[in-house]
């Protein structure tokens, strides 16, 4: 199976760096959990997870093992470029 390289938007991937620096720790492990989680998996079958949105080119997903706050993501697969693009990262009650 090739792989799929995962990267970040550098304005999202900047604020991750900045919210993780100014967690406690129990933030700072669940998004550790999530980023490694996504770096991961998306790297290896991204079109089989998450949940199409209709009528727009990405998916978006519940990084798994993440509870209160629970981690959304929303991602764009290019196939033609082996590339997935992260474009938000939110939390979740």
């Amino acid at each position: 199976m090739t792989q799929f390289t995962v990267v970040w938007d550098s304005d999202l991937e900047a604020e991750f760096i900045r919210f993780w620096t100014d967690a406690g720790s129990h933030l700072r492990a669940l998004l550790t959990h999530a980023s490694n989680w996504l770096d991961e998996r998306l790297s290896q079958a991204p079109e089989s997870l998450g949940q199409i949105v209709e009528g727009e080119p990405y998916r978006v997903i519940i990084v798994p093992g993440t509870q209160s706050p629970r981690v959304e993501v929303i991602y764009q697969v290019l196939p033609e470029d082996r590339l997935v693009r992260i474009l938000s990262i939110r939390l979740r009650d």
